[in-house]
């Protein structure tokens, strides 16, 4: 099992096991053991389902476990049939264990954006030790068969750089979904320059701080600026263009690449429903965990796959929404506009547009839970 760094070890508030109730352990939502030197995490009679165990797995590499990382996954992708314990040490290390009934406390534990900034930089380290790992196969010319009419001759598909590649990166993860891109083009030899969003004005600021510090700014640029530094950069010939966003400015890079023929990546935000089969033997518990995990659980509905409505039948949906009033209050407490584990709308124009939404005659009358809102809290 992994070890603990001191720092993690200080951060919590421990009981001993002598007055841990052993028979009690079951009933706790999560635990600390720190036998051995360890962090374990302990998760309420959960173990996970098939599907769920390949997240596990996925998740082993990329999560820096902490308890509101376990309140979002653990609650959202695990069945509830037996125990399951989780060590982490460092970023991204995890491993397993078997049932050992301590029961600790685990009161202080850093904020949720704080958790979900250290999975970016743990996804963003992981696709470079990806590209490092895989690019002397990546650049291997790959042998193809001949025709008879070509005999003797011989044939093989050699990658070589398009050139200078133009990355448009977006607001709502706007250090992973800038950087992400430009690992790609950078080991496929490409020369790069990045458009940060400008509606995080904060993470475009530090890109450009740290790109033109520490990598060669002779291939690797970082371009700041709005509607009008971007339509300017557009207008020069690319020879691949990445953009991530919506549909209306997807339409815009599309048009600008087609009078070069520049071919473009889009990834654009659609429409993700969620369908809730009333006629299956589905746990609604579990259910309505991971509507909320996908929902709020990252980035509060500000991402491209976020479910953005549910469909149902007309009988099953009020099982369904005082469900989601349970698990909503379990998960943000009573007052949700308090919790440090809600992330917040990025700006007061985005804060609006939704204000705007809410207050629709079509809308306002029909709010079966929630609808509060504070704009001093963005």
């Amino acid at each position: 099992m992994s070890s603990s760094s001191s720092s993690s070890m200080s951060a919590l508030k421990l009981k001993t096991v002598s007055e841990a109730n052993p028979n009690d352990a079951a009933n706790k939502a999560e635990t600390v053991d720190l036998g051995n030197g360890s962090d374990v995490v302990f998760i309420q009679r959960l173990i996970p389902s098939e599907q769920s165990w390949k997240w596990f797995h996925y998740l082993d590499n990329h999560i820096p476990w902490t308890r509101p990382t376990i309140r979002v996954f653990g609650k959202s992708f695990l069945q509830p049939r037996d125990t399951c314990y989780v060590a982490s040490s460092g970023l991204t290390e995890l491993s397993y264990s078997g049932y050992q009934p301590h029961a600790y406390s685990w009161d202080d534990y850093p904020p949720l954006k704080d958790i979900l900034d250290a999975v970016r930089i743990a996804m963003l380290k992981n696709s470079c030790k990806t590209a490092i790992k895989e690019l002397k196969h990546w650049m291997t010319p790959e042998k193809v068969q001949t025709s008879l009419t070509t005999f003797p001759a011989s044939a093989e598909i050699l990658s070589e750089p398009l050139g200078v590649v133009l990355v448009i990166s977006a607001w709502n993860y706007p250090f992973l979904l800038s950087l992400d891109p430009v690992i790609g083009a950078i080991a496929a030899g490409n020369a790069v320059v990045l458009k940060p969003s400008e509606i995080s004005p904060a993470t475009s600021a530090l890109l450009a701080k740290l790109v033109g510090e520490y990598m060669d700014n002779s291939s690797i640029r970082v371009v700041e600026g709005a509607v009008d530094e971007t339509s300017a950069l557009l207008q020069q010939k690319w020879d691949k263009i990445f953009y991530t966003g919506n549909g209306r400015v997807g339409r815009i890079v599309m048009a600008a690449a087609a009078k070069h023929l520049t071919p473009v990546v889009l990834e654009l935000g659609g429409k993700s429903p969620v369908v809730v089969d009333s006629n299956s033997n589905i746990n609604l518990q579990v259910t309505t965990r991971r509507i909320i995990a996908g929902k709020w659980g990252c980035n509060n509905g500000q991402a491209c796959i976020s479910p953005d409505y549910i469909i149902t039948t007309k009988d099953y949906a009020p099982k369904l929404v005082d469900a989601l009033k349970t698990e909503l209050e379990s998960f943000y407490g009573k007052n949700p506009l308090e919790s440090k584990d809600l992330s917040r709308i990025v700006n007061s124009n985005h804060f609006a547009r939704l204000t705007k939404l809410l207050d629709d005659d079509k809308v306002s009358g029909k709010i079966v839970h929630g609808g509060e809102k504070d704009e001093t809290k963005l």
